[in-house]
């Protein structure tokens, strides 16, 4: 014969075991979700790519520049580093999908890194972002987004301590628009430049550019009077561009620089 008391400690049995089964099927871990990693690109050029403005191809790939990354514009202590760039100028890393932003640690031998950025009378620090995306590639930009492709200094070669052996110089002045309210300033400091080689065996070539370039054509030997007064006198004459041909177009110029051969 079953008593009350034997009874409501089977109902107690049963209850308490309810009970455990809920909590154990509560305790159970919960599956991690796996998210896949991304992939974030640097890339890295050094000579000016003649004839090109796209963001991969305005510069040759340059191997051999360290640059890191973090999640904060700030950068902690110890940024995570890439690895060193290849010969087509290219770094990546597996990330975490986030945003990062990027600098360059190292430049390769016999270039210089740029830490910094002047732009219509700001300066800024030159770094890039790129945001990784789960199983994707992003490349990195600069905040502007003009560019994917990171740029040095080249590290000027030594030039002999006299002028005595001679020079031969070719000096390229910007006529475009936004110079019109610095020309005085801009002949003074041509004109200076032109007497502290007066007297010495130096030959020296102008040429102008705005949207277009002028590459110069008359060398002025600067050991003679004539030669001096020459080109003092072409230095004046220079003129503002303006018009359809007022925009600075430093590419071309450049590019008619390296042809002159001077």
């Amino acid at each position: 014969m079953r008593t009350q008391k034997t009874r409501g400690l089977r109902r107690l049995g049963i209850a308490v075991g309810l009970v455990a089964g809920a909590i154990g099927l509560a305790a159970a871990p919960a599956m991690a979700q796996v998210i896949a990693p991304g992939t974030l690109v640097a890339n890295k050029g050094g000579y000016r790519a003649v004839g090109t403005n796209t963001a991969d191809g305005f510069a040759k790939p340059l191997a051999n520049a360290i640059f890191e990354y973090s999640t904060s514009s700030a950068f902690p202590a110890v940024p995570t580093p890439f690895a060193a760039t290849d010969a087509l100028g290219v770094a990546s890393a597996s990330v975490p999908p986030a945003t990062y932003y990027v600098r360059e640690k190292t430049s390769p031998a016999n270039w210089l890194s740029i830490p910094t950025l002047e732009w219509n009378g700001s300066t800024s620090a030159y770094r890039s972002t790129g945001t990784a995306v789960a199983s994707g590639q992003s490349k990195t930009a600069e905040a502007a987004g003009d560019s994917v492709r990171f740029v040095n200094e080249r590290v000027n070669p030594a030039i002999t301590t006299s002028c005595r052996a001679g020079l031969s110089v070719l000096l390229v002045m910007d006529t475009s628009g936004s110079t019109a309210n610095y020309r005085t300033d801009y002949a003074n400091a041509a004109n200076a430049f032109v007497n502290t080689l007066s007297g010495t065996s130096t030959s020296l070539k102008i040429s102008t550019f705005a949207t277009t370039s002028k590459p110069g054509v008359v060398t002025y030997d600067l050991a003679t009077a004539p030669g001096q007064n020459a080109a003092h006198a072409f230095i004046n004459g220079i003129t503002t561009s303006t018009g359809a041909d007022q925009l600075t177009n430093w590419d071309i110029a450049l590019q008619d620089a390296a042809k002159a051969k001077v």
